[in-house]
């Protein structure tokens, strides 16, 4: 009691820098708690902030908890410019300790923002993620939103990483609007790539980096799981964008997620894109459909200027099993992967002689390109029938594409003539299969 009674009677310009160390002593804390709204008035909340990194230890913190009306402590924004940068250092943990309600504390750090030093700010867009992590986040992702449009890079990356790491649901479907812009007009590169990534997977419709890039269906699955009307409607709207990119990643989704029958008519207008790639995927987008009335559509794309089409049109309608005379043309199209396409359509159909042959020819051909798509088919198909010229074609080939391709297909090939000669030891000669996996053409070529 001694102590204590003697402690009352040191002056308050002396006990403002010793506070803090008061607050670790028993018999001292609660003079050091009693002292606090003298020393914030009189202007020494200064040497309080410069020791705040030391309110985590010695139980310093926990004896804070006694001190009533503790939101008074908190010094205001104009305040905190007039501080020293160590004493600005120390704000946010000081505000972190103090027994404060939480959406009084949210307010605060919100008003940071107003600080000129970048620290300050930096040091606050943390907080709030550490405040995030608890629940309750309207107002803190406000706040990291306001945050996130800072001038400095630090600071606006620190807040978008915040709101980039948001794992509940609802809190991402509720933070795509304000992600958007900023993706679309941060001056900060770090910041758009955050939010371009946050909005790969909270955004079923935004579309990452790369020409397809990474396509994640979960949004889009607990959309449909609660709201398929919804899905449906901006499905269509995606795929009447102006953004190309935007109508071909839109086009990746509704394929993985089994919903083009509920949006056949926008994927039947997409045939007719004006961009190749687009039309390309939504013909093989509705082939998926299988449905004879669009047959129609795909054989009109057979016919397109543009050879991606025309070969994604082949391969549409043999996933719809119409192999048929309007295929007979593009056997000799020139274009090596519409050519593959259908001499493949028609050897899994109907093999015969005069497909063999043709396949046979596609190895002969002068274009290089032809006769690497004419090795993926031969792969495909399994043709042992054509052993030779392959082998031919992996050690006298003068392009060393062709070569390597024509290696893969010769190990493929040696493959199956060994399981046909164990199979047919014990149950007959053995038929080379000429229902092989179904791979695209694209995939299968590329090196």
């Amino acid at each position: 009691m001694a102590l204590r009674s003697a402690a009352r009677q040191v002056p308050l310009a002396e006990i403002a820098p010793r506070v803090v160390s008061w607050l670790s002593i028993p018999a001292l804390a609660p003079v050091a708690i009693q002292r606090l709204p003298e020393i914030r008035q009189s202007g020494g909340l200064g040497f309080v902030l410069e020791q705040a990194h030391l309110l985590r230890a010695r139980g310093r913190g926990a004896r804070l908890l006694r001190i009533g009306d503790a939101h008074k402590l908190l010094p205001a924004p104009p305040e905190i410019n007039a501080l020293s940068p160590r004493a600005r250092r120390g704000v946010v943990g000081w505000a972190e300790s103090l027994p404060i309600r939480r959406d009084t504390l949210v307010a605060y750090l919100a008003s940071l923002s107003a600080c000129t030093d970048a620290r300050v700010r930096f040091d606050a867009a943390h907080a709030l993620r550490r405040l995030a992590d608890q629940g309750g986040n309207g107002p803190v992702d406000a706040a990291l939103i306001q945050l996130a449009g800072d001038a400095d890079g630090r600071v606006a990356s620190a807040a978008a990483g915040a709101l980039a790491a948001a794992a509940s649901p609802h809190r991402r479907a509720s933070l795509v609007p304000a992600l958007r812009p900023l993706a679309a007009e941060s001056g900060h590169a770090s910041v758009r790539h955050a939010c371009h990534e946050a909005l790969s997977l909270f955004d079923p419709w935004h579309r990452a980096s790369g020409l397809m890039g990474h396509v994640c269906v979960l949004p889009a699955r607990r959309i449909a799981a609660t709201d398929r009307a919804r899905l449906d409607k901006e499905a269509r709207e995606a795929l009447s964008s102006a953004d190309p990119l935007r109508r071909l990643h839109a086009l990746e989704l509704i394929e993985r997620l089994g919903r083009v029958h509920d949006v056949i008519e926008s994927v039947e207008r997409a045939v007719r894109d004006a961009d190749s790639r687009v039309a390309a995927k939504a013909t093989l987008v509705l082939s998926r459909a299988a449905a004879p009335k669009y047959a129609r559509v795909l054989r009109t794309a057979l016919t397109h200027q543009d050879p991606r089409v025309r070969a994604s049109a082949v391969e549409g309608v043999a996933r719809m099993g119409l192999a048929e005379e309007s295929l007979a043309d593009r056997l000799s199209d020139s274009s090596a992967r519409t050519r593959a396409n259908a001499v493949r359509c028609f050897l899994r159909q109907q093999p015969s002689t005069r497909l063999l042959n043709l396949l046979a020819d596609m190895l002969r051909d002068e274009r290089p390109d032809h006769r690497i798509s004419g090795l993926w088919v031969a792969e495909r198909l399994a043709e042992t029938d054509l052993a030779g010229p392959i082998a031919r074609l992996a050690r006298e080939d003068q392009d060393p594409l062709v070569r390597r391709r024509a290696l893969r297909c010769a190990k493929r090939l040696l493959a199956e003539m060994r399981m046909e000669w164990g199979t047919s030891a014990g149950h007959g000669p053995g038929a080379a299969p000429h229902a092989a996996p179904l791979a695209s053409h694209r995939e299968a070529t590329a090196w």
